[in-house]
């Protein structure tokens, strides 16, 4: 299936109407299988299956690493896929429904600051890793990049908790998961997202719109570096100054989605 149909539409403007196609986001079921139990379909947009139900488990505290995952495959002969998977560790639907606010502890000290052009251009690298969006305009991305802000890997999706998902299973999956420690987000950052991130070691977030209060005061609580992009010029920082500074490099600019 892919990710993005092409549909006619019809396009209306003040003196006249007319007909065009347009491409849109694929959004379609996805049941998922675990140790035999059919216990759950999820929205997504088709494509890095794998690595999204890797984030989706890891997040769910049903695997920690990608020996935890002993078998995987997708069924695509029904009008609904169907990711079959055997994990290693005691699986149930009711363990996978059951609320938890378990947070690691995991030390969130940093040794060199963040920067002013740093940080733009991590977050300008969002116009490197949304080629769905470029075309259908709906879709949300996540980023990661390791210490010294290489990117180790960026994901698209409809909702915005699968596209980080994706991103933070395909880390799993490429035994990086110790080495993020930024994250990029295009949307938001909620509470179910900051629960997410919370299990991994990221230590920055940049987004490009403003946190909810309940993703701010997690992040304080458990030393987050939480920021967004400003509408007019640079970042608001809600948590986490100390780990940010200004450039000396008069170059930097300004990041080319402010005001997105």
């Amino acid at each position: 299936m892919q990710p993005f149909q092409t549909i006619q539409i019809h396009h209306m403007k003040e003196n006249q109407t007319h007909d065009k196609h347009m491409p849109v986001t694929t959004e379609a079921p996805l049941n998922i299988c675990i140790n035999t139990y059919l216990f759950d379909q999820i929205m997504r947009t088709p494509g890095d299956e794998k690595a999204h139900i890797a984030g989706l488990l890891f997040s769910h505290q049903i695997i920690t690493t990608r020996s935890d995952l002993k078998a995987f495959s997708v069924d695509t002969s029904d009008s609904v896929d169907t990711v079959k998977v055997t994990v290693s560790t005691p699986f149930s639907p009711a363990f996978f429904y059951q609320k938890t606010n378990n947070i690691p502890e995991i030390n969130r000290n940093v040794n060199q600051k963040l920067s002013y052009s740093q940080a733009t251009i991590c977050i300008d690298d969002l116009n490197n890793c949304q080629p769905l969006r470029s075309q259908t305009r709906s879709t949300h991305a996540a980023i990661l990049f390791d210490n010294h802000f290489n990117r180790i890997a960026s994901k698209e999706d409809v909702g915005r908790h699968n596209a980080l998902d994706k991103v933070i299973g395909q880390a799993i999956l490429d035994q990086r998961l110790e080495s993020i420690y930024l994250l990029v987000l295009s949307s938001r950052v909620s509470h179910e997202l900051m629960m997410k991130v919370l299990r991994t070691p990221i230590k920055y977030i940049l987004s490009v719109s403003r946190p909810t209060s309940l993703a701010i005061n997690l992040a304080r609580k458990n030393g987050i570096h939480l920021a967004c992009l400003s509408k007019d010029e640079g970042f608001l920082i809600f948590t986490g100054m100390d780990g940010f500074c200004q450039t000396k490099n008069l170059e930097a600019g300004t990041s080319s989605l402010a005001g997105r």
